[in-house]
């Protein structure tokens, strides 16, 4: 299905009917759209499948529609999380209709039709990806969109331009494409128009994101994190219903950070634009190329991570799902601040 997870389909969903199908959540890992990694990251996968099972039922014990369906840790069927004996990699779930975009060539740029998902009614993963934005860290998007002009700050809601690592004190709702090459932010404006919401349809979008961000950050604040900012996927039930979709509240959905560290996948982030700067130049500008076939262009190839780092990230995953759920389901799990003065020797002595 995807760079960190496969789908295997149980029932097809149908114009009218919601199929069925069980997500694997792998141990592979993905920076810069550049799909797989070379190499794998122990537990990884059970750490987001355990994260995200928790964070559907907190939505679900508020009556919040997902489609969630239960998970399983391989010994027995599926069901609640707090059913399981080990950590769970399978997740069971409701399948929506994919409809995308028709992409395109015209004068050498990618191009995409949306018309086909303005002709459908329910049933259908709406294809954009909505981000909520609670704070401004450093290597967000937003302060190259401000300085390009793409972005301003009403639309923000602030009155002076932000800083790196400002909190806002209401959440920014953004959103970005979600079946084109790489994402775009084009403004809600234009990505209503493209998939032909309404603005009834785009306040009770934004009401269910609000929601779902309340539910993420107070259970990270519990866990003594700070949801600094993350992202829901959404579609419409055979009712009409809003549900959320995919997966929500990971380390990879999200920016989590510790008394202001991350710990989440930024992580790598950081490793690759630091020790492979060729390769993540190479991947800025044949994205710019705003083709198809982006990736033909990169003539760099990524390095696996170093052992230590990747030590260090399956430590996080697991400790961090471990204090989300409250739960030493992962055993052995060290401590977050055990794990993260590892990580600042590591940057001490390999990112100089």
């Amino acid at each position: 299905m995807g760079s960190v997870k496969d789908l295997a389909v149980l029932r097809e969903p149908t114009i009218n009917t919601m199929g069925s199908g069980i997500f694997n959540y792998s141990d592979r890992y993905s920076v810069f759209d550049w799909g797989e990694m070379p190499d794998h990251i122990p537990n990884k996968g059970a750490a987001l499948c355990t994260t995200s099972a928790y964070f559907f039922e907190q939505l679900q014990e508020r009556d919040i529609k997902t489609h969630y369906h239960g998970v399983s840790d391989r010994d027995q069927g599926y069901g609640l999380l707090g059913t399981m004996k080990q950590p769970p990699k399978n997740m069971k779930i409701a399948l929506i209709r994919v409809i995308k975009p028709v992409a395109s060539e015209v004068d050498g740029k990618v191009v995409y039709d949306y018309s086909p998902i303005r002709g459908a009614v329910t049933n259908y993963v709406i294809p954009i990806e909505v981000i909520y934005r609670n704070s401004l860290p450093k290597g967000s998007s937003v302060f190259r969109r401000l300085k390009e002009g793409s972005l301003t700050l009403v639309e923000i809601g602030l009155s002076e331009r932000p800083v790196e690592g400002q909190r806002l004190d209401k959440p920014f709702i953004d959103g970005s494409t979600k079946y084109e090459e790489f994402d775009r932010y084009p403004g809600w404006k234009e990505l209503q128009s493209l998939v032909d919401m309404d603005n009834t349809g785009f306040a009770e979008l934004k009401d269910a994101v609000l929601k779902g961000n309340l539910v993420v950050s107070e259970g990270m604040k519990r866990a003594g994190l700070f949801n600094e900012d993350g992202k829901f996927e959404f579609a419409y039930a055979p009712s009409g219903s809003l549900m959320f979709v995919d997966t929500i509240g990971t380390l990879d959905e999200c920016r989590i950070t510790y008394n202001g560290v991350d710990v989440s996948k930024q992580i790598p982030r950081d490793w690759y634009a630091y020790s492979q700067p060729e390769w993540k130049a190479e991947i800025d500008s044949a994205k710019a190329r705003n083709k198809k076939d982006w990736k033909s262009f990169v003539t760099a190839r990524p390095e696996p991570l170093p052992q230590a780092l990747k030590e260090i990230m399956e430590a996080l995953y697991i400790s961090v799902a471990n204090r989300v759920i409250d739960r030493e389901i992962f055993s052995g799990a060290a401590p977050i601040d055990k794990v993260l003065a590892e990580y600042q020797r590591f940057k001490a002595a390999e990112m100089k």
